[in-house]
């Protein structure tokens, strides 16, 4: 369920990356920023229009929806006096090897995803010599591979688990491995099929695509170690891994500097870095890793009730 609710990312990159270079041959730049505005003032109203704050209160929902996604068909409604929330054990979380393991997995991932996001139509114009249009179809290319990795990383590692074919940890792990491992060779190898669009193309559709499969990694993993504090362990392992999206573009601009700086051999480097941090970050996730809950998962619940 959490690869369909993240794949929503990568489908609005395919859209947006797959539209503006059309918009902005057709009606100028400056109505790509007006159209995505209108769009997410449209989301807006839906937004608050459809959600609630549980799935029990949904007017909409039916008996099976609400037994899948709580496992109980009994319509609660929000208690009007909640118990307290429990205390957040940051001092085990930030000492805990797997949480750390997790932040290392989303940090190379994140530094990937936004070295291509942010620099990949400037790679494909002046590398390439794609014209604007042409580029933002073959940008969106590897997003929609993204996206299909995404969701079948899901079932595939449900169904691996379910059978007892791999466990949580070793499964997290091979899907971390797997979804870091070719996409770093395949960037690495784009340095040096020079303007074979073609070869580029492909090989940056299979680096972004095949990284979809951390999906069913890093991604959900803050889930196994604690159903109680997974969306703090998200939300730090989020805050430190977004830190890439400032550092690479700007690496990415004192790299490519200067009347040269867009040759084949200064982008060698940016995939060379690039797909040096995901290895590093993969084999940190590798050994340090864990599917299984967490002993201070409890700790919060027992601190209330000491109260």
């Amino acid at each position: 369920m959490s690869t369909l609710v993240a794949a929503g990312a990568p489908i609005g990159n395919v859209v947006v990356l797959g539209v503006s270079g059309f918009i902005g041959d057709y009606l100028g730049w400056e109505y790509i920023f007006y159209v995505y505005s209108g769009v997410t003032g449209f989301w807006f109203i839906l937004f608050q229009v459809f959600v609630y704050n549980s799935p029990s209160e949904h007017p909409g929902i039916t008996d099976d929806e609400l037994k899948l996604i709580t496992g109980s068909v009994e319509k609660i409604t929000t208690n009007t006096d909640p118990k307290p929330s429990p205390t957040v054990p940051w001092r085990r979380i930030l000492t805990s090897l797997p949480v750390w393991a997790i932040v290392f997995a989303h940090f190379g991932q994140n530094w990937g995803n936004y070295t291509l996001l942010t620099n990949l139509p400037t790679y494909m114009r002046n590398i390439l010599n794609f014209e604007l249009s042409a580029n933002g179809v073959f940008s969106a290319l590897p997003h929609l591979a993204l996206w299909i990795f995404s969701v079948s990383s899901g079932y595939a590692s449900d169904y691996l688990r379910h059978h007892k074919y791999l466990s949580t940890t070793n499964c997290r792990k091979l899907f971390n491995t797997v979804g870091n491992l070719i996409p770093a060779v395949a960037l690495i190898t784009v340095g040096y099929v020079g303007c074979d669009w073609v070869a580029a193309v492909t090989l940056l559709t299979v680096s972004v695509g095949f990284s979809g499969l951390t999906q069913s990694s890093y991604q959900v993993n803050s889930l196994d170690l604690s159903l109680a504090f997974a969306s703090t362990i998200f939300s730090f392992s989020n805050t430190i891994a977004n830190v890439p999206g400032i550092i690479s573009p700007y690496s990415v601009g004192l790299i490519t500097a200067g009347p040269d700086g867009q040759s084949v051999l200064n982008w060698q480097i940016i995939f060379y870095l690039s797909g040096g941090i995901r290895i590093f970050t993969m084999i940190v996730y590798g050994i340090f890793a864990s599917g299984e809950v967490a002993p201070w998962n409890y700790a919060g619940d027992l601190e209330v009730v000491n109260k």
